[in-house]
């Protein structure tokens, strides 16, 4: 091979090289799409965990009868150094429950990649980045 067709193979395998990180980048996104999706689902696994100990709490006749705050569910629910642990992993903020009905909880997170999560609950709303559960008092766990 001359040296003229060498340095046009090495510009040709650079170029493909090149288009390929390219195209992967725009397919797959960079390191902060990574970690924006990696922040998603540590606020989805939070969710899900609230919602259980807000839901064990209320079933066990716990008081308050509705927590306002994750330290004021029972131990035997949630520990407490568990519920300090349940902060939005950008901003430290905790995630704020509400009850829209008597038999309702809702916990809510802002989510930076809004969109379906077909593995999540079907009380599971995306757009608002919500979870919901029905609460009976002194039904089984």
């Amino acid at each position: 091979m001359t040296p003229a067709r060498a340095r046009a193979a090495v510009t040709v395998s650079g170029v493909v090289v090149a288009a390929v990180a390219v195209v992967a980048l725009g397919v797959f996104g960079g390191p902060g799409e990574a970690r924006r999706a990696e922040r998603d689902s540590r606020r989805l696994e939070h969710l899900s965990e609230i919602v259980a100990a807000v839901t064990c709490h209320v079933r066990a006749g716990a008081d308050p009868a509705r927590p306002a705050a994750l330290v004021e569910i029972t131990a035997a629910c949630l520990a407490p150094t568990r519920a300090a642990a349940f902060v939005d992993p950008l901003t430290g903020a905790a995630y704020p429950l509400d009850y829209p009905d008597a038999g309702t909880v809702r916990v809510c997170a802002t989510l930076e990649r809004p969109e379906p999560r077909p593995w999540m609950a079907p009380a599971f709303d995306a757009a608002t980045g919500c979870l919901a559960a029905a609460l009976t008092a002194g039904a089984a766990g």
